[in-house]
């Protein structure tokens, strides 16, 4: 069965930000290998999540296409939630140590929280799609076929993607963004370097929220195919201005090290000459 026009242009849009979470995972795997910092090796298993979660997500809607509803389109579902799952669970990690500075029972309760309530989602999720044959008997999972979209899909239903998605959004990212934001209005960042860093730390969390909001539009049903093409193009595009963020971020490359403390350096100067001139 070929391939239709949307199919194409979902498998191209992963398939870039696949080679572009690819290419910033082993950027992190050399970063790690010359400095030796838990945060690195963190934020490259971020990476290589991304990267099996958008080339898993290729298959997913191909065999969409292709070989609906076969045990092979399920196991890439369960593979779509697991590697998610795993994408925000090693990101809390990293945020636990370096930006919440959780302790080691509240990280572990955490942990709990993140791998449990979603593995338990997806053993039922698994066992349904795996042993009930007839469609009209799911009651954890929902089959969506969207007119114009060429595409039928397993996907949970709206209550069990709730439930993972408020996991993904306020156990993870809502408490990473608030204690941010408070660390840098109260000023606990003052190295400039580092505060414009957590800055763009910040944006890049941001936008993977938005990545995540996005994706519960698709448990809603009689959405069109546009509206779908729009929330792919942009899922896309958020995923990748974060993944570039995020870097910039937590590696501080020389080039934006050097920016960042010439303008600072200008603005102390600025500010230095126009006291004088208030004297």
């Amino acid at each position: 069965m070929a391939l239709g026009t949307l199919v194409w242009f979902v498998v191209i849009l992963y398939g870039l930000t696949a080679i572009g979470a690819s290419v910033f995972c082993i950027i992190m795997i050399t970063n790690f290998i010359k400095r030796r910092t838990g945060g690195t090796a963190l934020l490259a298993w971020v990476y290589g999540s991304v990267a099996v979660f958008q080339i898993n997500s290729i298959v997913y809607n191909v065999l969409g296409k292709t070989n609906p509803l076969s045990v092979g389109h399920a196991i890439t579902l369960l593979i779509y939630i697991i590697s998610s799952v795993l994408i925000f669970y090693f990101f809390y990690i990293f945020a636990s140590r370096h930006i919440l500075n959780d302790s080691d029972v509240v990280r572990s309760l955490f942990s709990i929280v993140i791998l449990g309530v979603p593995g338990a989602i997806i053993g039922v999720l698994g066992f349904e799609m795996l042993t009930v044959e007839d469609p009209s008997k799911l009651i954890f999972v929902q089959i969506s076929i969207e007119s114009g979209t060429e595409l039928l899909q397993y996907q949970p239903t709206i209550m069990i993607s709730l439930v993972l998605y408020t996991i993904m959004l306020v156990l993870v990212q809502m408490r990473i963004i608030i204690s941010m934001i408070i660390n840098l209005v109260k000023h606990k960042t003052k190295d400039p370097i580092r505060r414009k860093g957590m800055q763009f730390i910040l944006i890049a969390v941001l936008f993977l929220f938005f990545t995540v909001s996005l994706t519960v539009v698709f448990t809603i049903e009689g959405i069109g195919p546009v509206v779908i093409i729009l929330i792919y193009i942009m899922k896309s595009a958020a995923f990748m201005i974060s993944i570039v963020l995020s870097y910039i971020g937590w590696i501080l490359p020389e080039r934006f090290k050097v920016r960042v403390r010439n303008k600072w350096i200008k603005t102390q100067v600025e500010s230095e000459s126009e006291a004088e001139k208030s004297i």
